[in-house]
């Protein structure tokens, strides 16, 4: 003898529980209308900000470094530095060479 059990989806919901399955919609389907209006403020907002941040210059206020980092940092600076200063010691050799050789022509011809 077998016992057929009933399907639970083929059951009736009581009244109670649908007007509380209601009521949770309802509040979920407002929740949902307030996130999607968060949403588009959010996202107005990062565009508003994402075209003036074109034209903003950045200022940094505070950096907060220890004796070593700063030290560690100069060192890098200055070791930088150095093909820069190369650079520009040829430049302004090659300027002096181009110049000195105008001036003397300049004077060779005058006198």
């Amino acid at each position: 003898m077998t016992i057929e059990q009933p399907d639970p989806a083929a059951r009736p919901i009581p009244d109670a529980q649908a007007y509380q399955l209601a009521q949770i919609l309802s509040v979920q389907q407002e929740q949902l209308k307030a996130l999607q209006f968060q949403t588009e403020r959010v996202v107005a907002a990062i565009q508003a900000l994402q075209q003036r941040s074109g034209s903003r210059d950045v200022a940094i206020n505070a950096i907060t470094m220890s004796f070593g980092e700063m030290v560690g940092l100069l060192v890098k600076i200055a070791l930088a530095s150095i093909p820069a200063a190369i650079i520009l010691f040829i430049l302004s050799g090659i300027i002096s060479a181009l110049l000195g050789g105008i001036f003397a022509a300049m004077l060779r011809a005058a006198f």
